[in-house]
């Protein structure tokens, strides 16, 4: 749904309404006084995230375009705030909890996300080229430009993909990695919160950094090495018996995801702006997926084969990769998706 009004209405006003109903649903849980009114409210800020999030991604696009630093750089940058504000929150939380109480917590909340809508009205100048872009109906001048929508289904397909195997490795080792991590060394809580914070520390740092590899690289070859380097830290995890060697693991398992989160979304930025909003939409209703089939998956693995299934995971993402190399030699073989494969450089020659 965000999608579509993305591609109907202007961007920045589809991610402000969004944003002010995200600041509703926060607020209302901080006022609400019965479970029923806590999941309603809940449902309404997870709705509110699905109609921002698809014009967000295009706002980044744009302004990766306007300012001539390249989509993948900026949409890199948007990468690497969301996840320290992940790292941030329980800080944050858990220090202002005992002052300002959970009501408290939910208004600042509220307030911020009411900040958040005004600071992104100013990319309102944006607009005009969501609707320049729109008008021109480009022909082959902007990255994967005048996109019908089979190579439009076919970006989505293949990228979603790979953001979906990609969250759901993520989503694995959330509930795995403690337990292992509690059976192997005791006190899990510490030991978890550090090496899961220090993870989202290194996504943030190399997800900032990817763009330019990103821009350069083919991207079905930069994802298909991307799960392999996953595979092989998820199969040392398997096999590592000291803390050092785990976190090691893991870090580079993190660092390998935030390159791979820039590469999916770049590939969808670089569609034509009157389908991008519906693609970000679709890839994003795949990709969230996997945080939804991980954990599940991840549990029921490590119930079954305990460490074991770390190698398990590592095979998962083997076959992730795997069915990119099977999706690059399918559509490199019609001239329309042969771009999909194509590196920037290649398709900026053009211009």
């Amino acid at each position: 749904a965000g999608g579509h009004l993305v591609d109907r209405a202007r961007p920045h006003r589809v991610a402000v309404f969004g944003l002010a109903v995200a600041a509703l649903g926060m607020a209302g849980i901080g006022f609400a006084r019965t479970g029923g009114q806590v999941v309603g409210f809940r449902l309404l800020w997870g709705a509110a995230e699905g109609i921002m999030m698809p014009a967000l991604y295009r706002l980044a696009a744009i302004v990766g375009r306007q300012r001539g630093v390249g989509e993948g750089r900026v949409l890199g940058w948007f990468g690497s705030a969301a996840v320290l504000g992940m790292a941030a929150g329980p800080a944050v939380v858990g220090s202002l909890r005992t002052v300002v109480g959970f009501r408290g917590i939910f208004l600042i909340a509220a307030g911020s996300a009411g900040v958040a809508a005004i600071l992104t009205r100013g990319l309102r100048g944006a607009d005009a080229a969501h609707v320049q872009q729109r008008e021109d109906r480009p022909t082959g001048t902007a990255g994967i430009a005048a996109s019908g929508i089979r190579l439009v289904l076919a970006t989505v397909a293949v990228f979603g993909f790979l953001d979906l195997v990609n969250n759901l490795l993520y989503g694995a080792l959330e509930p795995t990695l403690p337990l292992q991590l509690q059976h192997r060394f005791g006190n899990g809580i510490w030991t978890t919160s550090g090496l899961f914070t220090a993870g989202l520390l290194v996504f943030a740092v190399v997800s900032a950094r990817a763009g330019r590899l990103v821009e350069r690289s083919s991207p079905l070859t930069l994802g298909e090495l991307g799960l392999l380097v996953a595979a092989v830290a998820l199969a040392a995890l398997s096999v590592a018996g000291h803390l050092l060697t785990i976190g090691a693991a893991f870090l580079v398992f993190t660092g390998t995801q935030a390159i791979l989160y820039v590469c999916s979304r770049r590939q969808v930025a670089a569609l034509s702006a009157e389908h991008q909003g519906r693609a970000f939409g679709f890839f994003g209703t795949i990709s969230d997926a996997g945080f939804v089939i991980g954990p599940l998956a991840g549990t029921y693995l490590f119930s079954h084969t305990g460490p074991h299934s770390f190698a398990a995971l590592a095979a998962v993402a083997c076959c992730g990769a795997g069915g990119l190399v099977v999706a690059g030699r399918v559509l490199g073989r019609q001239a329309e998706f042969r771009r999909l494969g194509a590196p920037r450089a290649s398709t900026e020659a053009s211009r």
